[in-house]
């Protein structure tokens, strides 16, 4: 038990503080109108209930008087994952009892509810929880554990003044993560812009249409394919028919010195496609399209290949420094760049080589993320719940095709912005770490009477991220 720093309080076991402390009524939960409702464990999620889904149950008229909730209850979690945890009734709710991993305790006059619940929220409490808790499996709490859980007890007058303080500063800090949380949302939108931008040939960049390069010729396209149709028969693959000719006027509008080409014509595909090696415990890494997320390889939850298996198995050809990764199913479409090591690959994952003289592979890589062709790219999926491209859909698509210099000129302008765009998420990330931390700090100082303290308030802390960012924009312009 924490010490308190202050002579009129008192330390005074839970049991002392309650009228009662219950266990909940067993039944089963129906979906059906049969009785009250029942609020489960399972209703209560991130400190909210939602009424409308909590099931029903039914139970004998002379019984519900006993386990029907009231305003001013409270609701421990007694077993399960969310051992400890805990709720307070407040405000309109439906007739509803509460079922048998519950435990109900009924606060005494002297208490306030929400100052007991916010001391159950704090660390004091949850030391003295984790010190009690019963089970390796499946840790609980009972009642007779709660009844002799010590609480520190202020007064009544300090005890709504520490009420209105925690109530403001969860207000405040709710409020502010709910606008931090709109900010992956609008930097994946800002993302986007800019890739649509650079791929309608929007970026301002009218220097180069003026440097000489013309458009691509139908005669290097035609000699770029017949090098990888030769490259694919080489490697084993199924050879397609020819390719039918692109539908312009289903394609956005690109600069009059660009051209569309078709994906074949331009990339050569190494395709593992219907085969899967057996797994090693260790050895070589074996990508699958699960490692292969926001345009990074994940190199957790790796399986492994053998040298034997991997020198059997990767014969169709092998991944080079600037090649991507393509993933073709579950889920479509993610892209990352070959890492500096060996690995084999999975069924769902294909290595995409660009015609070095036509194709910048970074500006594949940036094109293949963009709105103009993930669309594109869905419509020509197959698939219900999973989607997934073939090949040969795959081979027709689309690719705007710039000179070269203007595609390393596009992909040298819009790195730095996405670059700046990827530090965002860690500053998010950090000052909602902060606020939670301010939350505790609060929650615990209170409850040993260092309440009138200054605080930072979590306007002074999004301020601070705030200054953060926008030195690091300067640095950037």
């Amino acid at each position: 038990m924490e010490s308190i720093s202050t002579t009129d309080w008192e330390i005074i076991p839970l049991s002392q503080l309650t009228e009662n402390i219950q266990y909940g009524y067993t039944a089963k939960a129906s979906k059906e109108q049969i009785g009250p409702k029942m609020l489960r464990i399972t209703d209560i999620q991130d400190g909210n209930v939602c009424w409308e889904s909590v099931p029903f149950c039914s139970i004998e008229l002379n019984k519900i008087p006993k386990f029907l909730l009231e305003d001013g209850d409270l609701l421990f979690a007694r077993t399960g994952a969310t051992v400890g945890k805990s709720y307070l009734i407040r405000g309109r709710f439906p007739d509803s009892v509460f079922a048998s991993y519950l435990i109900r305790i009924t606060p005494k006059p002297e208490i306030i509810p929400e100052y007991l619940y916010f001391y159950f929220q704090s660390s004091g409490y949850w030391n003295q929880i984790q010190q009690e808790k019963r089970g390796i499996g499946q840790p609980n709490v009972n009642a007779s554990i709660l009844s002799n859980l010590q609480i520190p007890v202020a007064p009544l007058v300090k005890q709504k003044q520490i009420v209105n303080l925690l109530e403001s500063v969860r207000v405040k800090t709710r409020l502010a993560k709910q606008e931090l949380s709109r900010i992956p949302n609008l930097t994946r939108r800002l993302r986007m812009a800019i890739l649509s931008k650079a791929f309608r040939g929007e970026l301002g960049l009218g220097d180069i249409e003026q440097s000489g390069q013309g458009v691509i010729s139908t005669e290097t396209l035609q000699r770029s394919h017949t090098q990888i149709i030769k490259n694919r028969k080489d490697s084993g693959k199924k050879v397609h028919s020819k390719l039918s000719p692109l539908r312009e006027d289903d394609l956005p509008s690109i600069p009059t010195n660009w051209t569309w080409a078709r994906f074949e014509e331009v990339v050569f595909v190494i395709d593992y496609r219907g085969r899967t090696p057996p797994y090693s415990s260790k050895g070589i890494p074996h990508l699958r399209s699960a490692n292969i997320r926001n345009g990074e390889v994940q190199w957790d939850n790796i399986r492994y290949v053998t040298k034997e298996t991997y020198d059997t198995y990767m014969v169709r050809g092998l991944p080079e420094s600037n090649d991507i990764l393509f993933t073709t199913e579950a889920p479509l479409g993610e892209v990352a760049f070959v890492p500096d090591k060996i690995f084999s690959l999975a069924q769902r994952v294909v290595v995409l080589k660009p015609s070095k003289d036509l194709l910048d592979s970074k500006f594949l890589f940036y094109q293949i993320m963009s709105n103009q062709f993930r669309s594109r790219l869905f419509r020509q999926s197959t698939g219900t719940t999973v989607k997934g491209i073939a090949y040969r859909n795959l081979r027709k698509m689309g690719l705007a095709i710039p000179p070269l210099e203007e595609q390393r000129k596009i992909v040298k302008t819009i790195e730095p912005q996405l670059r700046l765009i990827e530090t965002i998420s860690p500053f998010v990330d950090d000052t909602v770490e902060k606020l939670e931390n301010l939350e505790r700090r609060i929650l615990s100082d209170a409850f040993r009477g260092n309440y009138t303290q200054h605080y930072p308030s979590a306007r002074d802390i999004e301020s601070e991220t705030e200054n953060a960012f926008q030195s690091r924009i300067d640095e950037y312009e």
